[in-house]
């Protein structure tokens, strides 16, 4: 960013303060000049100029330099860049430094003139030499980027640290953000949090936006996520849009302030009203979920329309859905799909797997089942566990590629492991029919199938059911009734029930048999077993058994052999 003389001019009162720094006050100050400035400040400009003119052609060479910054702006008359330059020109003739600096911006972008990099270097170089801080930093810009010479951090850094110690905040922002970045890959946190810091306070936004988010990142200071916020307060209290979308952030996770959907949703509308595309991002998913704001589809999709057009893969993404489900769009495959199209060649990973899907079962294009699973398999790769188990599933049955059942048991299992509760039951199945190559373990099956069951799926549960329906069995003994269940582990459940009103029941001995198919062969097993504690009327009991067998047990029988019964 070229650094003008006194800056942009944004507002009347920053005008006015501005021409108070180019024309110094002094206990006699001319009348004349005191008028235009007033009416400059107020952006009267053709009243201004009038008296400014007369001034600049008197040879005034504060009035000089406002002429060319009229005409380079365009202030109450049509922007002439060609006019800027003599006037800029005649101030510079009285070594002017701040008109050097801006007359050697114009002839580095040939503006109003021949473009003449060399003279415009020429020209900061003598602005500099006479201290201009807005010339040395533009100086630093150069050296820094290599534009117009050969890349020279350590000059660059030498134009700002002159700039930073005479206090001018940009060039502090631009040293920070140098020693941040390392001089030949060797960052110095130290100095970079420095001046960092003091350009942040003297009021310089993007140097409060860098010191929050170092303090929100933990790189180059301590992790402090209420230092954080407060720098992206006043970031954006100066219209920063990125401490805008920050603060949402931080207002969304509860970092550094209590969690506030309804604060979140505003700074991210207000980023996102500024162009920020995350922040159009965030504020249809507000919009979408209700969160911090009232529940509203179409402006939703009005948000992310807004980030699709900066290329948001997610938003590209969200847009497929709500095309493919018709949320506050009309139902439209072919639309969903382009969406999908899009968000996948940009890398989104939901994309490619909803693309994938579309393809393979023909839903608003003609099958592609080669293609769908090339698409799939780079979302698994990308280490989506929906993507693995569903991979698995391709590779199984043969769709688009060869039929494999040991592979798709290690995509089953890569899905199984970060969570995938349909990947979990796969794998059960796989281990209970011994597919995959690793042969039969109904144990095993067994305990992922409960995993699966632990997350709410359904024909996990179910599965458990039956095995547990053909490893139980029941007897009666007056009024005590026991049932026992034993899965393919090392123990068995007990449940007891006394159906007596008065009678209470001690020393209950019952007896277990059955035939273990185990790995060392098949054998039959007899366990007479004695229940420490007692069963009250009406009560219910339940004890674990440990018993030794391999695989599921077969031809389970329990009995009651015994009980001491009393009056309570």
């Amino acid at each position: 960013m070229m650094r003008f003389g006194g800056g942009p001019f944004h507002a009347c009162g920053i005008l006015l303060l501005l021409l108070a720094a180019a024309l110094p006050v002094q206990g006699d100050r001319d009348e004349t000049k005191l008028r235009y400035e007033k009416l400059l400040g107020l952006g009267h400009y053709a009243e201004a100029l009038e008296i400014i003119r007369p001034l600049a052609e008197a040879g005034d060479t504060d009035a000089e330099y406002t002429m060319g910054l009229i005409y380079r702006k365009g202030y109450g008359i049509e922007r002439d860049p060609a006019r800027a330059r003599e006037w800029y020109e005649r101030a510079a003739k009285k070594k002017d430094a701040r008109a050097m600096n801006s007359l050697a911006i114009l002839y580095e972008n040939g503006d109003g003139v021949g473009k003449d990099t060399a003279k415009a270097l020429d020209l900061y170089r003598q602005a500099a030499q006479r201290g201009n801080a807005d010339a040395l930093a533009n100086l630093g810009d150069i050296y820094r980027a290599g534009k117009h010479v050969t890349q020279d951090l350590a000059k660059a850094r030498d134009y700002y640290s002159r700039g930073a110690e005479a206090g001018d905040p940009y060039s502090q922002f631009r040293l920070g953000v140098l020693y941040r970045d390392g001089l030949h890959g060797r960052p110095n946190a130290a100095e970079a949090m420095r001046w960092l810091l003091a350009a942040a306070e003297k009021g310089h936004a993007p140097a409060q936006l860098e010191a929050g988010c170092q303090y929100r990142e933990g790189k180059l200071v301590r992790r402090d996520d209420r230092e954080a916020l407060k720098w992206y307060r006043l970031a954006a209290a100066q219209d920063d849009a990125r401490a805008m979308y920050n603060l949402g952030n931080m207002y969304e996770e509860g970092a550094g302030v209590a969690k506030d959907p309804a604060q979140a949703a505003a700074w991210y509308l207000k980023a996102a009203r500024a162009g920020i595309r995350a922040a159009q991002l965030k504020a249809g998913v507000c919009c979408e979920l209700g969160s911090g704001v009232k529940k509203d589809m179409a402006e939703a999709v009005r948000w992310y329309l807004l980030a699709a057009a900066q290329g948001d893969s997610a938003a590209l993404y969200n847009l497929g859905l709500a095309c493919e489900f018709g949320k506050s769009l009309p139902v439209d495959l072919g639309e969903a799909l382009r969406h999908y199209s899009l968000a996948a060649a940009k890398g989104n990973v939901g994309a490619k797997l909803k693309l994938a899907r579309m393809l393979r079962d023909g839903q608003g294009t003609a099958k592609d089942e080669a293609r769908a699973f090339g698409l799939m398999m780079e979302a698994a790769q990308a280490s989506d566990a929906e993507a693995q188990n569903e991979v698995g599933v391709m590779i199984e049955l043969g769709i688009g590629t060869a039929k494999d059942e040991f592979g798709a048991r290690q995509w089953y299992l890569k899905a199984a492991e970060q969570g995938n509760e349909v990947a979990m039951y796969n794998v059960g199945l796989g281990l209970e029919f011994g597919k995959g190559g690793k042969g039969q373990s109904l144990a095993s099956a067994i305990r992922w199938y409960e995993r699966a069951a632990g997350k709410g799926h359904e024909k996990a549960k179910r599965k458990l059911e039956e095995i547990y329906a053909r490893d139980q069995a029941s007897d009666a003994f007056g009024d005590l009734s026991v049932t026992v269940v034993c899965p393919p582990e090392k123990h068995c459940r007990v449940v007891v029930t006394n159906a007596s009103r008065k009678l209470r029941y001690d020393n209950i001995r019952i007896e277990i048999s059955y035939r273990d198919p185990g790995s060392f062969g098949e054998r039959h097993s007899r366990h007479e077993i004695p229940l420490e504690k007692g069963v009250g009327p009406g009560a219910s009991e339940t004890w674990t058994v440990g018993l030794l067998f391999g695989e599921s047990p077969r031809e389970l029988q329990v009995k009651i052999l015994g009980a001491d019964a009393s009056e309570t």
